[in-house]
C-alpha cells in the first residue's frame, strides 16, 4: 500500500476568469449560475457579468430573465437595443405557443389522446426556454397526467431539471427520490444517472450530506458530460466535500485503494477515482483527509474557497461543512493528549487561538470531548474517566507496595553483608 506523506502539502487551484468558467455550462445551468453570480457580485464586476449574461439570455431566448435584468439594472447597462430584441423574441414565442395550442385543440377534437401529452410537453419547453417557469411546470403537469411508460420519466426529469436550477430543492427530491428508489434501469442508463445526479445535488444543498454522498458514489459517470447540470469537476468537488463532511473512513480507504490500484470488488460503483487523476487538488485532499493531515485539509478549503463561492449549490453549505471538518479534526487531534496548549493546537491547524478556543468550547458543550479549559494557562486539560482513575489508584498502590518491599529487601541485604547482629529488646547481656 502506498504511503503518501507529501499529501500534507497545501492543495491549490488557480482561479480561472469567470468567462472561462461559464463556457463549461449551457442551457439552464448557464443561466442559473449567471443569475447567482449577478446577485452576489460586487458592483465593479457587474458590467462584465452583464455582458456575458445578456449574451447567454439572447442565445437561449430567455426574455423573462433579460427583461428583469434590464428593469433592475438600467443604471449599469444600456437597454434600448436589448428591449427591442425582447419584444421581437416575445412575438416569436407567442407565435410558437399559438401554433402548438392550435395543434392541441385539433387533437382534442379528433380524440387523439396519445399525442396530447406530447403537445403539452412541447408547450412547457417553449415556456421554459423563455424563462416562464410556472407556466412550464403547469404544462408539464398536464403532460404527466396523460403520459405512460418512458414519457413519465422524461417529463419528471425535465421538471426536476427546472426545479434544481430554480433552487427548489424540496421539489427536486420529491421527484428524484421516488425515481431513484423505484427505477430498475440498467446501470449506466443516461436518465437514471442524471436523476441520481440531481437527487445528490438537492440532498447536498439541503444539508443531507450522508444521502448525497451515497448517491454521488452510485452515479456512474463515464457517459458524456452534462453541462446543463454541472461539470465533471463540479461533480468531483461535490462528492469530495460531502465525504469531508461525513468523514466515512471506510469510504476514504476504498477510494484510496481504487486510486492506487484497481477497483476493489466491494468498493463504490462510481467512476469517481478517475477524477483523482484529472484533478490533483482533489487527490491531495482525499489523502489528507484519510491520513488526518487536518491542517492541510483546512488550508485546502481556504485556497479553494473562491472557486467554491462561485457555485450556487455549494455556497449555502460551505461554511457548515468547513466548520464540521474543523471540529471533527480538533476532536480527533486532542483526544490522545491529557494536556495541550491552545497555542500548539492553533499552530497545527493554522488558526487564531480565539477561533480554536470557541471551537473547543462547542466540542466540550456537545460532549464530543471530555475535557475542561484552563483559562489561566490557556490549556486544554482532559478529564479522567472513572476507569482511568481506578487504574491510576491501582498503579499507585502497586507502586507503593513495591517500594516498601524493595526497601525491606535492601535493608536485609545490607545487614547481611555487614554481619551486624540484631538483638531483641529482652535479650540479656549474655543472651
Amino acid at each position: 500500500m502506498e504511503t503518501i506523506t507529501e499529501a500534507a502539502a497545501e492543495v491549490k487551484r488557480e482561479d480561472e476568469p469567470i468567462e472561462v468558467m461559464l463556457c463549461k455550462y449551457e442551457g439552464q445551468a448557464l443561466i442559473s449560475r449567471l443569475q447567482y453570480l449577478v446577485e452576489s457580485a460586487v458592483p465593479e464586476a457587474l458590467p462584465d457579468l452583464f455582458r456575458v449574461f445578456i449574451s447567454a439570455l439572447k442565445s437561449s431566448k430567455n426574455t423573462t430573465a433579460l427583461r428583469e435584468v434590464l428593469s433592475q439594472r438600467s443604471e449599469v447597462i444600456g437597454g434600448a437595443e436589448e428591449m427591442g430584441w425582447v419584444a421581437a423574441t416575445d412575438n416569436e414565442v407567442k407565435k410558437q405557443l399559438s401554433s402548438l395550442r392550435e395543434q392541441l385543440a385539433a387533437m382534442k377534437q379528433r380524440a387523439r389522446s396519445d399525442n396530447i401529452g406530447e403537445i403539452f410537453a412541447e408547450i412547457a419547453r417553449v415556456h421554459a426556454a423563455a424563462g416562464q417557469i410556472p407556466q412550464a411546470l403547469s404544462n408539464y403537469s398536464s403532460a404527466l397526467e396523460l403520459a405512460s411508460g418512458e414519457l413519465v420519466a422524461t417529463y419528471e426529469y425535465e421538471m426536476a431539471h427546472l426545479h434544481i436550477h430554480s433552487r427548489q430543492y424540496v421539489k427536486v427530491l420529491g421527484i428524484t427520490g421516488h425515481y431513484v428508489r423505484q427505477t430498475k434501469a440498467p446501470h449506466g442508463a443516461d436518465r437514471l444517472q442524471r436523476m441520481r445526479l440531481l437527487h445528490a445535488i438537492g440532498c447536498m444543498a439541503m444539508g443531507k450530506e450522508n444521502e448525497a454522498l451515497n448517491t454521488f458514489l452510485e452515479v456512474s459517470y463515464p457517459w458524456h458530460p452534462v453541462p446543463d447540470i454541472c461539470t465533471e469537476e463540479d461533480f468531483a468537488n461535490y462528492t469530495m466535500l460531502c465525504l469531508a463532511h461525513v468523514g466515512h473512513r471506510a469510504t476514504l480507504r476504498q477510494l484510496i485503494d481504487q486510486d492506487t490500484s484497481s477497483l476493489v470488488a466491494d468498493g463504490p460503483s462510481s467512476d469517481f477515482p478517475r477524477f483523482l487523476i484529472e484533478y490533483p487538488q482533489l487527490r491531495g485532499l482525499l489523502h489528507n483527509l484519510y491520513y488526518m493531515h487536518y491542517g492541510a485539509v483546512l488550508r485546502s478549503f481556504k485556497n479553494l474557497s473562491e472557486y467554491y463561492k462561485r457555485d450556487m449549490f455549494l455556497i449555502p453549505r460551505l461554511h457548515l461543512i468547513s466548520d464540521n471538518v474543523r471540529k471533527r479534526a480538533l476532536s480527533q487531534y486532542v483526544r490522545p493528549y491529557s494536556r495541550l496548549q491552545l497555542g500548539t493546537i492553533a499552530l497545527v491547524f493554522d488558526l487564531p487561538e480565539d477561533v480554536v478556543l470557541h471551537a473547543l468550547v462547542d466540542l466540550i458543550e456537545a460532549g464530543s470531548i471530555d475535557a475542561r479549559l484552563d483559562w489561566e494557562q490557556r490549556m486544554l486539560v482532559r478529564k479522567e474517566t472513572p476507569l482511568e482513575q481506578d487504574m491510576l489508584e491501582s498503579v499507585l498502590k502497586a507502586s507503593s507496595a513495591y517500594q516498601e518491599k524493595a526497601a525491606i529487601a535492601f535493608f536485609q541485604g545490607h545487614v547481611k553483608r555487614s554481619k551486624v547482629r540484631i538483638r531483641r529488646r529482652n535479650d540479656g547481656p549474655h543472651g
